[in-house]
C-alpha cells in the first residue's frame, strides 16, 4: 500500500491493492544422439484487485503508483534443445510461443489480443535472440527485436541489435506490466507519448587491447519515427588500468545537440 499526504482532491489518500497469481507447467522430454528435446506447455495467471482509490484520484509519480483491476492469463508452449555435452551450460535452441487473455473487459480488452514468439539460438561463440509480437486485434506487427552476438576471442566481442516498435507497442519501463493497457483507451494512448513508432539499430563492441588498456564502443541509430526526426548517437570509452586499485575512463560522446563531449573519470577498484 501507499499513503499519499496530498491528492488532486487536496487531502490525504491511502492506496492499496492485492496482487495474486499462480503458474502451472509440465515438461516432456526425449533424448537423441546429441541433444535432449524438451516440450513445456505452461500457463500463468496474474491478478490485481480493485485499488482502494482509482488511479485518476491520486498523483502518478512512477509505475509504482499506477494501479487498476487486472486479470491476465498467459498460455504458451516452449520447445528447448539442450546439448548432452557436459560443458554446455545454456540451451542450444529455444522457441517459446505464447499469448495472453484479459478476463475482465473493463475498457476495450479482448481475449488473446496479441501473439508472441521468442527464439534463441546459442553457440559457443555466437548467439541469436529474436522476439516478435503480432497484434491480433489490429492486425499489425506490434514489435520485433533481433540481436546478434559474436565473441571473436577472449579479447573481442561484438553485438548488433535491430528493434522495431509499432504505434500500438506502448513505450513502457516494464514491458510485461499491462496496467496501462487495462486503464486507458487505445485512442488516448495513441495520442500520448507512450505511442512511439520507431526503428532502432544498436551496436556494441568491446576490445581488450592488453592487460592495462581496453576499448568499448556503442552506437544508437533511430529512423522512420512517427512525427520525429531520425537521430544518431555514439559513445567510445577508453579504459586505462593504472594499478590493481585505480582505473581511468576517457569517453567521447556524440549526439546531434552535443557532438563533441569528452569526459574523464577515475575509479577506485579496491580499498
Amino acid at each position: 500500500g501507499v499513503l499519499y499526504s496530498d491528492s488532486p482532491a487536496s487531502r490525504a489518500k491511502a492506496q492499496g491493492v492485492l496482487f495474486y497469481g499462480c503458474s502451472v507447467k509440465s515438461t516432456f522430454w526425449r533424448n537423441f544422439n546429441r541433444y535432449r528435446h524438451l516440450l513445456t506447455p505452461w500457463a500463468k495467471y496474474e491478478g490485481y484487485s480493485d485499488p482502494l482509490v482509482a488511479a485518476d484520484h491520486v498523483y502518478i509519480f512512477s509505475i509504482a503508483d499506477g494501479f487498476h483491476r487486472l486479470d491476465l492469463v498467459k498460455v504458451g508452449l516452449k520447445n528447448t534443445l539442450i546439448s548432452l555435452k557436459p560443458q554446455k551450460f545454456l540451451p542450444t535452441f529455444e522457441i517459446d510461443l505464447y499469448s495472453q487473455a484479459f478476463l475482465r473487459k473493463e475498457v476495450r480488452l479482448i481475449s488473446f489480443p496479441k501473439g508472441y514468439v521468442d527464439f534463441r539460438w546459442s553457440l559457443p561463440s555466437f548467439s541469436v535472440l529474436n522476439q516478435n509480437c503480432w497484434n491480433i486485434e489490429y492486425k499489425v506487427l506490434d514489435y520485433s527485436k533481433l540481436r546478434l552476438g559474436w565473441t571473436a576471442s577472449s579479447a573481442l566481442a561484438i553485438a548488433f541489435e535491430y528493434r522495431y516498435r509499432s504505434q500500438y507497442a506502448w513505450r513502457k519501463a516494464m514491458e510485461d506490466n499491462f496496467i496501462l493497457d487495462a486503464a486507458r483507451e487505445v485512442s488516448a494512448l495513441l495520442d500520448s507519448s507512450v505511442s512511439d513508432r520507431r526503428n532502432t539499430i544498436l551496436t556494441h563492441a568491446y576490445w581488450k587491447i592488453n592487460s592495462y588498456l581496453s576499448l568499448e564502443a556503442q552506437s544508437r541509430h533511430g529512423f522512420k519515427r512517427q512525427g520525429e526526426p531520425a537521430y544518431n548517437a555514439c559513445q567510445i570509452d577508453l579504459f586505462f588500468l593504472l594499478s590493481s586499485a585505480w582505473k581511468i575512463k576517457l569517453s567521447y560522446q556524440y549526439t546531434k545537440s552535443d557532438p563533441y563531449r569528452i569526459t574523464f573519470d577515475y575509479y577506485l577498484l579496491k580499498l
